[in-house]
């Protein structure tokens, strides 16, 4: 049987999480691929790192504790109807497993954004898309229209701005990214404020949002 696509298991894994379906994967746990484990895992959150591979959080059967594997790394799996047995993922007060409403959350007069492992998956794969877009248009030197939504800075719809620098934030893992308009001095975006970015022209990137 041929391998599947990284795309496709990466699909089938995101609906075995939502189900809350626990997964057995056969993975490659040395770089060099030598040792192979049979392991049965509970998906929490997957996510696109900054090296290009897309990373999984689960909790380990085999370990009986939290566990990052690596898709790529991943020869096989099958989706088990098991119970599930490790600790519940972090979601809102209003959300149980992945992002599906509880019984009394109708009840709360307060509201809460869903924040399941799906969403906070689109939320990773948002910003990855979005950091390695500009990253190519300032190696480029490229003009970039940029919408953000910023605390300081209001929001904003499809500003052309020079991207003058890209670096990490003194706290956390996010991204700060300082601009400059065409008429205005140089400012400083969080990345997580944009919320879409296009170059204007017709090239080698793509718009990203």
């Amino acid at each position: 049987m041929a391998r599947i696509s990284e795309d496709r298991r990466r699909s089938l894994l995101l609906n075995a999480a939502t189900a809350g379906r626990p997964v057995e994967i056969t993975y490659l746990c040395a770089k060099d691929g030598d040792e192979v484990e049979v392991r049965t895992i509970e998906i929490h959150e997957m996510w696109a790192s900054l090296d290009g591979h897309w990373c999984i959080r689960a909790y380990c059967r085999l370990r009986g504790e939290m566990r990052t594997f690596r898709l790529d790394r991943i020869v096989s799996h099958r989706t088990r109807r098991l119970t599930w047995t490790g600790p519940t993922p972090c979601v809102s007060p209003m959300f149980s497993l992945f992002g599906r409403p509880t019984r009394t959350a109708y009840d709360r007069e307060e509201t809460y954004r869903a924040s399941g492992m799906l969403a906070g998956a689109r939320e990773r794969i948002n910003r990855s898309s979005v950091l390695d877009f500009l990253t190519r248009a300032h190696g480029a030197g490229q003009l970039v229209e940029i919408s953000y939504d910023s605390e300081e800075h209001g929001t904003a719809d499809r500003h052309l701005l020079e991207i003058r620098d890209i670096r990490k934030a003194a706290r956390g893992n996010g991204r700060i990214i300082t601009v400059r308009p065409a008429d205005g001095d140089a400012f400083v975006l969080r990345l997580a404020d944009i919320t879409a970015a296009r170059v204007p022209v017709r090239g080698d990137l793509t718009d990203a949002a």
